[in-house]
């Protein structure tokens, strides 16, 4: 079959199963009538026991297994019109075997498919340059290496950029940390929502295990016995799971039981300006004055927090060295949490480091808001004791008072 001629334009926006199964050998149903959209630039997380269908269906998106019945369309295409190597070539495929060619270079590895799609010497070794050193690898020292010169964890680290050399808009991605030790394992979580927040990519990411689903996963898709049970956010799939092998399969730990775990997104503030280390402090007064913040954030060249400064201490600091001085030379609050850690944590955390103000960050660590002190009260007030319930309570106070005249 001849490339379809539209397939680039295609794969840059979503993933659609409408009613997809399939069967094996005629009688072993491995995915039974999936039905669900993955929007552009999310993360969707397949999540499930053992054998529930979760690789089959991430096959399916690009053809090493074709389905039964069922159509899966990617932006609105029935993609089984498309050529399967072409298709394959347009979507990253990241496994937990890595799966890097031994007697390849480093460099040769991140862009073999680039090789195969015909690009020149100078296009490729830019490409791998730019990509190695987007983790943090010196692209003069690992470039040249090869795979068994590697860590475990360096060498997933290029399976995923071969799986990003040719920017495809589509990762495909099996359980690829599951063979790493909790530590590194941990570490390229950061990495890729770090890499994620930059390149924006639709990933289907497969995984076992519940922490990495509710860490990684814009949205989780929970699969038993080949059926979808639930395709939620992760913060509605721990307050609200659809029935008891879900919740098990979350854990009591995890469940979201109190007003008071509700994520801390739901209740920050987000009008605290974002500066640059090199800003200088009259600028940062300017912006909180314009933004009616008492804080401001700083951030580095990637747009990661440094920390964040209250505007008490910048005035001292203008005090002390002029308003001419960078805010990044000035001492700063580093206490932050993740936009889905709960608001229990964070009170914690208030406590803990006797702090006014916690910066909330994203998965890729920039600053999305803020939690203070100050904010407390009515906090507490809208979710343990919101409107609707007062009222109740006030009703029942007035009724138990007549009752007693």
């Amino acid at each position: 079959m001849a490339e379809h001629p539209q397939l680039r334009s295609v794969l840059q926006k979503v993933i659609t199963f409408d009613n997809v199964s399939k069967i094996f050998d005629g009688e072993h149903v491995a995915v039974d009538q999936l039905s669900g959209t993955v929007e552009e630039g999310q993360l969707v997380v397949l999540i499930g026991p053992s054998g529930c269908g979760k690789t089959t269906t991430l096959q399916m998106v690009n053809r090493l297994v074709e389905p039964t019945s069922g159509t899966i369309y990617v932006n609105d295409q029935d993609h089984s019109t498309f050529d399967p190597v072409k298709l394959r070539r347009t979507m990253g495929y990241v496994i937990q075997e890595i799966g890097l060619f031994p007697h390849m270079t480093v460099g040769q590895n991140i862009t073999v498919v680039a090789d195969l799609e015909g690009w020149d010497r100078d296009k490729k070794e830019e490409r791998a340059r730019d990509l190695i050193d987007m983790v943090g690898m010196d692209p003069d020292i690992y470039l040249q290496r090869y795979p068994r010169e590697l860590s475990g964890g360096q060498q997933q680290r290029i399976g995923v950029l071969r799986a990003l050399a040719v920017d495809p808009d589509i990762l495909l991605m099996d359980e690829p940390f599951g063979a790493l030790d909790p530590l590194t394992r941990d570490q390229l979580q950061d990495e890729l929502a770090d890499l994620q927040e930059r390149v924006k990519k639709t990933i289907l990411f497969v995984t076992h295990d519940m922490d990495e689903a509710l860490k990684m996963g814009d949205g989780i898709m929970m699969m038993q016995e080949g059926r979808l049970l639930q395709f939620d956010t992760p913060e509605e799939i721990l307050k609200d799971p659809n029935n008891q092998f879900i919740a098990e399969f979350i854990g009591a730990e995890r469940m979201i039981l109190s007003p008071l775990d509700v994520p801390v997104k739901e209740v920050m503030l987000n009008n605290v300006p974002e500066m640059k280390q090199n800003d200088s402090l009259e600028t940062c007064l300017r912006a909180m004055q314009d933004a009616d913040s008492d804080y401001v954030s700083v951030v580095d060249d990637r747009g990661k927090l440094v920390g964040m400064m209250s505007a008490d201490s910048l005035q001292e600091m203008v005090d002390d060295r002029g308003r001419d001085s960078a805010v990044g030379e000035a001492p700063l609050n580093n206490t932050r949490v993740q936009q889905r850690d709960n608001i229990m944590e964070a009170v914690h955390l208030l406590v803990e480091t006797d702090s006014d103000v916690i910066a909330v960050v994203d998965k890729g660590k920039r600053p999305v808001g803020t939690f203070t002190r100050g904010s407390l009260p009515q906090i507490l007030t809208e979710k343990i004791w919101p409107r609707d319930a007062a009222a109740t309570h006030n009703a029942a106070e007035e009724s138990e008072v007549e009752d007693s005249q």
